[in-house]
């Protein structure tokens, strides 16, 4: 049966008299990082959906695991009955060994998930200890990848202060090096060709050109022929060579050839 990977790592079905020891529960595997499927974190998400299309959904398809807590109020209701049937028709084409997962309340017996699957038991597992247990369950079967990307954005978390100020370390040594180590003569050019900015310019009806862009443009001249742009400097060639000589500290390569008269004729 396909899932959604991204949706839900467990289900939770219980009987509402039991919410109390699930709400802990669920709220202890929110806080770990676990996607769980637990009513009162679906209000909004289930509200007006049709409930029997909704959960058939999401215990047969869209959770990893679903964990069912047994007990005496959980064999007379409709609903979580209706539950595990979904997550045990799951279970038939699930390739796991291991998909519904049955927690204990109290001694209560259940045909076909306490006589044919290992179980879980309170008190032996409190809310804490059941909630381990599942966290640890799900770590498990995740994917080498899944668990290498969460360690990686815990380990970015935990060190997130220092990492912050790698970032801005490194921001600022890369500016003070920026340039440093491009040659002289092609640090010049770049320098030259960033200090180029496009003018609109007109030409006027007599022939006369004018950098004025504005109503007034050619006002002496018989007003304007038409509009162009150019390219205006603010650097001369010489200008950024010479702030090129001040910033790199590699040489051009016209100045580490040898003068010509050293070189030795055959």
């Amino acid at each position: 049966m396909s899932r959604n990977p991204q949706k839900y790592d467990v289900a939770l079905s219980f009987a509402e008299e039991d919410r109390d020891f699930v709400d802990k529960v669920a709220r202890i595997l929110q806080a770990k990082g676990i996607k769980c499927f637990y009513d009162d974190f679906e209000r909004i998400g289930t509200w007006g959906e049709k409930l029997a299309e909704f959960m058939d959904s999401v215990y047969r398809e869209e959770a990893f695991f679903c964990v069912v807590f047994l007990s005496e109020h959980y064999k007379r209701k409709y609903w979580t009955l209706y539950e595990l049937d979904k997550a045990q028709l799951r279970s038939l084409f699930e390739k796991r060994s291991a998909y519904l997962l049955p927690f204990r309340l109290d001694g209560s017996v259940l045909e076909g998930v306490t006589d044919t699957r290992a179980c879980l038991f309170y008190p032996k597992y409190d809310e804490q200890g059941l909630a381990d247990a599942i966290y640890e369950k799900v770590e498990h079967n995740r994917s080498p990848w899944v668990l290498a990307y969460r360690r990686g954005l815990r380990f970015m978390w935990k060190h997130r202060f220092r990492l912050a100020g790698l970032v801005v370390l490194s921001t600022l040594f890369g500016l003070w090096m920026g340039g440093k180590f491009t040659p002289k003569d092609e640090l010049a050019r770049q320098l030259f060709e960033n200090s180029r900015r496009k003018v609109r310019c007109a030409v006027c009806k007599d022939g006369d050109t004018s950098q004025a862009s504005g109503r007034g443009a050619c006002s002496h001249h018989g007003g304007v022929e038409h509009y162009f742009f150019r390219d205006v400097y603010s650097k001369t060639p010489e200008e950024s060579l010479e702030e090129a000589e001040q910033i790199s500290w590699i040489p051009s390569p016209a100045d580490t050839a040898p003068p010509k008269d050293t070189l030795i004729a055959e």
